[in-house]
């Protein structure tokens, strides 16, 4: 299993500023070219150093919250390490069944026979490990779809980063073309070997370089 992981460094001076201001470093996942919201998968309030590691492995879940901007997206049914390539069913009983094949190598996917709601919100969930303390696994994409549908999701392959206000976990941001342009992105394959990025005052961005 593919292990990840990204450091976020802000000198103190510039930290001090970033706090006075009550900003929060957002991390946020999305494939490369997507126009639709992104989701604040891991959100907090930074200090000098702060890391965020993953593996790479997905749950699924399901939630009554419309996707729309800044409403938080609640977790309500979780299926933990799911299986690609596979098709869950999200049964009358609010609960995830048996998987069965029918999504392509690398997909997940998810066919909706909840009854008691006429719409419901699905996407692949993960965990991060922020500066050591283990995190409940928060949603990194969601779509919202009909009874009798099914939606599938393909890991996102690009990491967003930048500080933005008031920000929790789970919540629906703007897309990126709405989103200032502080906004810094990266591929995911450029945290196996581990990245470290800096906050440069300067531009209002992470960077690869120590300003």
């Amino acid at each position: 299993m593919q292990h990840y992981q990204l450091t976020l460094n802000i000198a103190p001076k510039v930290l001090a500023t970033v706090l006075d201001a009550d900003l929060s470093v957002v991390v946020a996942r999305q494939n490369k070219g997507s126009t639709g919201p992104l989701l604040a998968w891991v959100a907090f309030s930074p200090l000098p150093s702060n890391q965020v590691s993953w593996e790479e492995a997905y749950s699924l879940y399901a939630s009554t919250t419309e996707v729309l901007s800044n409403d938080v997206v609640m977790v309500q049914a979780l299926q933990d390490a799911a299986m690609p390539g596979k098709v869950y069913p999200f049964d009358r009983h609010a609960s995830f069944g048996p998987p069965t094949a029918g999504a392509a190598a690398g997909q997940y996917a998810i066919s909706n026979s909840y009854t008691h709601a006429r719409m419901m919100t699905f996407g692949l969930a993960q965990t991060a490990v922020l500066s050591g303390n283990v995190q409940a696994p928060s949603p990194v994409t969601a779509v919202s779809i009909l009874q009798e549908q099914t939606v599938t999701f393909t890991p996102p392959d690009t990491l967003l980063v930048f500080l933005a206000r008031p920000v929790e976990p789970g919540m629906v941001l703007a897309p990126v073309s709405r989103l200032q342009a502080n906004v810094a992105e990266y591929p995911i394959e450029a945290m196996q070997q581990g990245l470290t990025l800096f906050y440069s005052a300067e531009t209002g961005r992470f960077e690869p370089r120590q300003p």
